[in-house]
């Protein structure tokens, strides 16, 4: 799968221990960065490690359960089971504005045009589907995130020359 990062592919350095595969946590876990399930995170934790940790979470976890990953992990992969799915882009906004620092990687079918808007909410990464990625190459990602430099809404981490439409809108009638 395709790991993009402000438009470039990059090298995925973690590896994503697959939910399904409860005999994983019963051996001694691989060494590096990995991405556990949420339901298996507390469990990794117990486990020796010398690595960073990262979570998948679902994307219906509650704002609780969310604040509670704040300082435990590096990394949150938050899916996206479908491209008109945006339940991820809220989920990226309220951990960024919660206070996670950490990597957000979104996981799943985003298109092109979303990149920029994952960018704004807070995602450092997305990471496609194979055949995603042979429908939509990743040079469109590197296109589509700069082609509508104007926003509707303040990026969560938006440079102070960065002025949304509404607020030069407001600046304008003032």
């Amino acid at each position: 799968m395709p790991l993009i990062r402000k438009g470039v592919t990059v090298e995925d350095e973690w590896t994503t221990l697959a939910s399904d595969d409860d005999t994983i946590f019963d051996e001694e876990l691989p060494a590096g960065d990995l991405i556990v399930p949420h339901r298996r995170l507390a469990s990794a934790r117990q486990r020796k490690h010398d690595g960073k940790l990262g979570v998948a979470i679902d994307n219906d976890l509650d704002i609780g359960a969310l604040e509670a990953l704040l300082g435990t992990v590096d990394l949150i992969s938050v899916p996206f089971p479908a491209f008109g799915d945006g339940r991820g882009f809220s989920i990226a906004k309220s951990l960024r504005n919660t206070g996670f620092t950490g990597v957000l990687r979104a996981h799943g079918p985003l298109i092109a045009d979303q990149a920029a808007f994952a960018e704004a909410c807070g995602f450092d990464e997305i990471e496609i589907p194979d055949d995603h990625a042979e429908r939509q190459p990743v040079d469109q990602y590197a296109t589509a995130r700069t082609a509508f430099p104007a926003r509707y809404q303040e990026a969560y981490d938006a440079a102070p020359q960065t002025v949304s439409i509404l607020s030069a809108r407001h600046t304008a009638r003032h």
